[in-house]
């Protein structure tokens, strides 16, 4: 039974990648400036507007969309901007987009594989509440 073990602790890995770069990207774009949230935004507004996709806008992902959809396309677009996590030692783990292919196409997989009450994210909130991070005031279903 060593493969479904194997795909456990792969199933876990990515909850536990997925929650953590949740957490991060939103602390961390708490934290910035007005200027660099403008330029967050200014890039995500780009990637999603530059598509021809008119069943969605940058209008949409701002009004309508809760901070724990927004966290993960904000962790691409820091890491492709050079902003670093706001937390000592930390680097993005997200991948950053081809030219040619979907911006936000891992983002879809990072915001799947999240889950609120998993033991993955409950490990990987104590992490960050090691490294001096207040997990309690991320509030992951504001707007």
């Amino acid at each position: 039974m060593w493969l479904f073990e194997k795909l456990r602790e792969r199933k876990f890995r990515r909850q536990y990648v997925a929650a953590l770069t949740i957490y991060e990207a939103a602390y961390t774009y708490k934290l910035l400036s007005r200027d660099d949230q403008a330029r967050i935004n200014e890039w995500i507004r780009h990637a999603i507007d530059d598509r021809f996709n008119p069943a969605f806008s940058y209008k949409e992902f701002e009004l309508f969309l809760q901070v724990k959809v927004k966290a993960p396309c904000w962790a691409v677009a820091m890491k492709v901007l050079d902003i670093p996590p706001a937390i000592a030692g930390e680097t993005w783990q997200v991948s950053v987009p081809s030219r040619w292919g979907r911006p936000f196409g891992f983002v879809s997989n990072l915001f799947l594989d999240w889950r609120l009450l998993s033991e993955a994210t409950t490990q990987a909130e104590e992490y960050l509440k090691k490294k001096g991070v207040d997990v309690s005031s991320i509030d992951l279903s504001a707007r």
